[in-house]
């Protein structure tokens, strides 16, 4: 497991089947959800991972 700083998202890499995934864990969801909060924002949207998986899948 990666840590990219400037994102503030927890990534990792699999060279042998090259996928790379990043993911959500309690620090980068805290850091998103205070900036929603602080933003004033209504709401957020994400990815499904299923959906993504399955998409490259079909490559």
């Amino acid at each position: 497991m990666f840590f990219a700083g400037t994102a503030i998202q927890p990534w990792s890499f699999n060279l042998t089947t090259m996928m790379f995934i990043s993911y959500n864990d309690p620090d980068s969801l805290k850091v998103k959800v205070d900036y929603v909060n602080a933003q004033s924002l209504r709401g957020v949207m994400f990815w499904n991972l299923i959906q993504g998986v399955l998409w490259h899948a079909h490559l």
